[in-house]
């Protein structure tokens, strides 16, 4: 029983990041993602139209993901996105914006890294110019 719980916990949590990445692109914006397992899922749940116009891109790892991009947005809470490199994001992302959709990060050290922090559930988080 564990086991199958654990599947569909883990099912509920990519359909969860399916309709988070569907909400960015239908709002026009332009998404780069990394995730083990639900970027496979995805990629069966998401026209072909959304890769081949740039919309919608899977990286190789998760600092490709940031390269370039105005904010990260996390929403899993794999080991791998625990303790990132905050100054390698830092010098290859074009804003300093971090939502944390797991509230796994300590507010204070993201900003003593120079991002500007918003935890998600865990404060209101107002409208940030991008």
């Amino acid at each position: 029983m564990i086991y199958q719980n654990f599947i569909k916990l883990n099912l509920s949590l990519a359909n969860v990041l399916i309709e988070v990445l569907k909400n960015l692109i239908n709002s026009r914006a332009r998404v780069k993602a990394f995730d083990l397992v639900a970027m496979y899922q995805a990629r069966k749940e998401f026209y072909e139209k959304y890769f081949k116009t740039g919309y919608l891109k899977f990286e190789a790892n998760q600092y490709k993901a940031v390269e370039n991009t105005d904010a990260l947005i996390l929403l899993t809470e794999w080991k791998t996105f625990r303790q990132p490199d905050f100054k390698l994001m830092a010098d290859t992302m074009k804003k300093l914006i971090v939502f944390d959709g797991r509230n796994q990060y300590d507010p204070e050290q993201v900003s003593e890294t120079g991002f500007e922090y918003h935890g998600i559930s865990s404060e209101e988080v107002n409208t940030v110019n991008f």
